[in-house]
């Protein structure tokens, strides 16, 4: 009895243990669903350029060789040979359960591919277009055990960092060409391959300008150049954007356009400025918004008109100029991970131009009145004829931090005590005691202000009137002429803006002598024969009466005379001794005239007359110079030609008159005696309607005077 129960009990454990094995048995197949390691491999294949399809490699879960990094084995393309991969291939091979591999290629002038996957082909064939990138999942149930990482080869570069589970690897935007590629499947948790460096090389940010005369560029990335320098062309227009995709964010931006000021933001390559009204981009700003802004500082430069490339500004803040009346012509931009910053240099980021509150003058006369320029340009004129300025300050007070910093320097040339020295703002030069008068002045501009500003400055001279415009430590004024300055005017310019008048005739030493001869007698035409030049034995009249007008009816020589006492009085008002070589109706030969200039040491001879011709359709102006070669004048003809240039040109300006040029002839009698620079002036056409009626008229007689005198204040500048 015993016996049989024991073998009962037998039974029953080895039923329990068979029991034990099967599920042991059932647990571990659950266990081993996923296939073993040695039983897993990848097959890659690439395309290559001059090769084509390469032989397939198969690479096993975990290859210890590149688990350690080393970049000599299982790859596909090649190294060293720099050749293009085209196409890659890859499938996954030990799994029945659905578990599939997946990639997409990133192609020469394409972009991103469709995803293919399992032995389909990614990227192209034939068509001789480089793979720049890669990405490459897995799919199905291995995903959840295993992780796939790969790392590619590209030129310029070498071995890139490791990337895995669909995370890009090569490069995008900088047109370089993957040439090799390795790839492993690691169990999560095991120990991923060892390599160091970033996987994906490709830009962040995207931009392209709109710029004068050439319209929309193409897109730069990167802190390359968009716009241009060098060329004067004002940037436009500008379209910003993030670069890929997997940067999470917006890039949001403004510009202030020149007669607009800040616009609204826009974003995402959206248009900041103008397209179509040729109006310059002074400043922008931009900044990020989203998960971008929590991984990257924007920083962005701009090359501006007169200043060139200014330092980086970033995150919203202001770059480029307001109020300087300045253009930007190029930017770059760039993203730089939190904590870093570009290399600083150049100008400052952003310049604010000056209010006119910021900067203001003060004189005090000798009769003891004070008066204020109150802002910038403002003029201060005493008309009694006994009052003289005898002191002045400059106050210079930017009150914004981006207001160009430095000061402002001047000098005063005081009656009995000559140049005083220089002193800076606020300081008060001059005589104090108010006995002495300012005679002439000079500023200057110090610091940074220099940079982007000119300072010009006239003066009231006590009968001669407001001089011309002087500007950075010039001379304004007289010193040797004992007059006065009844009246001052200061005026900072940004460099490159309009300037406020002429840079001529702002100071003087002495008084220009100007003899001027009014052409022609009414009672020239009996006057004889005189040698066309000293020594010359060819002859030609002495005096006639000249043309005469085809539509007003007055005589040339009327003309003559009224446009010369004319100019005569414009020029005294300027400052200069003149002299008519007559002012009757007798006649007087060309000789007689030159010897005119030669008796009052005249510094220049100015000879005014009218033109006429058979065909009334001939119009202008025009000046006569002597040749190159003219016997007769010497030393002098470089300068008489200059001066009927410059005389011609403002001439022509001031009247509107065409300009017919210089005549070089040696043929002009007036001209070959003259002892001094000498031009003849034939101020318009008596035989052409428009011409002719023009001239006679008062209002347009008085461009044609301040026109010649325009050009003889050019002439002495």
């Amino acid at each position: 009895m015993r016996r049989e129960k024991a073998k009962h009990n037998i039974s029953v454990l080895l039923f329990l243990l068979g029991l034990f094995v099967f599920f042991i048995s059932v647990n571990e197949l659950k266990v081993n669903a996923t296939p073993a390691v040695t039983q897993v491999t990848i097959t890659a294949q690439a395309h290559v350029q001059n090769i084509g399809w390469q032989d397939a490699i198969m690479v096993p879960i975990a290859p210890e060789a590149l688990i350690a990094g080393k970049t000599d084995v299982s790859y596909i393309g090649t190294i060293g040979k720099s050749l293009r991969m085209e196409a890659i291939r890859f499938s996954l091979n030990g799994f029945s359960d659905g578990s599939g591999i997946t990639y997409k290629t990133h192609v020469q002038n394409i972009g991103w591919q469709s995803y293919v996957s399992d032995g389909a082909d990614g990227g192209t064939t034939g068509r001789s277009l480089r793979v720049e990138a890669i990405m490459i999942s897995l799919t199905g149930p291995i995903a959840s055990d295993y992780d796939v990482y790969y790392r590619t080869h590209i030129q310029n570069y070498g071995w890139l960092g490791w990337a895995k589970n669909g995370s890009p690897s090569g490069s995008a935007g900088k047109s370089l060409r993957m040439e090799a590629l390795q790839i492993c499947l690691v169990r999560k948790g095991d120990k991923a391959p060892t390599g160091s460096g970033d996987a994906y090389v490709a830009p962040l940010i995207q931009y392209s300008a709109h710029v004068q005369n050439v319209g929309w560029q193409s897109y730069v990335t990167d802190d390359a150049v968009a716009g241009t320098t060098g060329k004067s062309l004002r940037m436009e227009a500008l379209k910003v954007g993030l670069y890929e995709s997997n940067l999470s964010g917006n890039v949001v931006y403004q510009a202030y356009v020149t007669g607009v000021g800040w616009q609204n933001y826009t974003s995402n390559t959206g248009i900041a400025g103008t397209v179509g009204q040729s109006k310059p981009i002074e400043a922008v700003r931009l900044k990020l918004e989203g998960d971008v802004a929590n991984q990257y500082d924007i920083w962005y430069s701009v090359h501006t008109s007169n200043i060139g490339w200014q330092q980086y500004a970033s995150n919203d803040n202001p770059a480029g100029t307001i109020g300087l009346s300045q253009r930007i012509e190029a930017i770059k931009i760039r993203l730089i991970k939190k904590g870093g910053k570009p290399s600083i240099g150049g100008a400052p980021a952003f310049i604010q131009g000056i209010a006119d509150s910021e900067f203001s003058y003060t004189v005090k006369t000798t009769d003891n009145q004070t008066k204020l320029g109150s802002k910038n340009g403002a003029e201060i004129l005493f008309s009694n004829a006994s009052t003289a300025i005898s002191t002045i300050a400059l106050q210079y007070t930017p009150q914004n931090a981006a207001t160009a910093k430095g000061n402002i320097s001047y000098s005063v040339h005081v009656s009995n005590k000559g140049w005083l020295s220089s002193v800076t703002a606020p300081s008060v030069t001059g005589d104090t005691s108010a006995k002495e008068s300012i005679q002439a002045v000079k500023f200057s501009l110090q610091g940074d202000i220099a940079n982007y500003y000119d300072i010009w400055y006239r003066t009231y001279v006590k009968g001669m009137g407001w001089m011309g415009w002087a500007l950075n430590g010039q001379n304004a004024g007289t010193t040797k002429l004992s007059l006065p300055i009844q009246g001052i005017q200061i005026k900072l310019v940004p460099k490159g803006a309009a300037a406020p008048g002429a840079n001529s005739n702002y100071y003087r030493d002495s008084y220009k002598v100007i003899v001027i001869d009014p052409g022609h007698t009414g009672a020239g035409q009996d006057a004889g024969l005189e040698p066309i030049g000293p020594g010359s034995k060819t002859m030609k009249k002495k005096d006639s009466s000249g043309t005469s007008g085809r539509y007003s009816g007055i005589p040339e020589y009327q003309l003559n005379m009224t446009i010369s006492k004319k100019l005569k009085t414009e020029l005294e008002k300027r400052g200069y001794t003149v002299y008519l070589t007559h002012e009757t109706n007798i006649a007087i030969s060309n000789i007689e005239r030159a010897n005119v200039a030669r008796a009052k040491k005249a510094d220049i001879y100015v000879r005014i007359h009218a033109n006429g011709s058979e065909n009334s359709s001939v119009h202008g102006a025009l000046t006569i110079a002597p040749t190159s070669s003219n016997p007769y004048l010497g030393s002098l003809i470089s300068p008489s030609q200059r001066l009927a240039q410059i005389v011609l040109n403002e001439y022509c300006k001031a009247t509107g008159m065409t300009n017919r040029g210089v005549w070089y002839t040696d043929t002009m009698t007036g001209n070959n005696w003259s002892p001094c620079p000498v031009t003849l002036v034939e101020m318009g056409y008596m035989t052409n309607r428009t011409d002719d009626l023009n001239m006679a008229n008062a209002a347009y007689q008085t461009k044609m005077v301040n026109g010649i005198a325009n050009g003889i204040d050019a002439y002495f500048k």
